[in-house]
């Protein structure tokens, strides 16, 4: 797969790395292979980084498959209204990121983009008790 993730249940942060070529399904392959994990919460805070992503090809059907997937995930309580921090550096990518983000603005959760991976994690960290 072209992912590896970890959650870290003391901080309350899920994290995803994908490289290689990466598509919409991937993904939802990726979100779909998280939310099982038996660490997982639903009010962790995410970070998804593409830094190593070769290709990324997310087609419009993919793009309202991402959005639909994920708002039903917090409309049914799996995942909750938190953070999602989107590391992407590409100009294509920046775009891509940014349409996923305004059409996850109804869900509730709050997505920002970042170009480094260490201005994600001290965005997630803030406010933590």
């Amino acid at each position: 797969m072209p992912f590896s993730m970890s959650i870290d249940a003391d901080q309350g942060i899920t994290r995803v790395w994908f490289d290689g070529a990466v598509t919409g399904r991937t993904i939802i392959a990726a979100t779909n292979e998280l939310v099982v994990q038996s660490a997982f919460g639903e009010d962790m805070d995410q970070l998804w980084v593409f830094l190593e992503v070769t290709s990324l090809d997310i087609s419009p059907e993919d793009m309202e498959a991402m959005v639909a997937h994920d708002t039903g995930l917090v409309e049914e309580g799996v995942m909750g209204q938190v953070k999602v921090a989107i590391v992407v550096t590409d100009t294509l990518r920046h775009i891509a990121a940014r349409l996923y983000q305004k059409q996850m603005e109804p869900s509730g959760q709050e997505v920002r983009l970042f170009m480094r991976e260490s201005a994600a994690e001290a965005w997630l960290r803030e406010n933590q008790s």
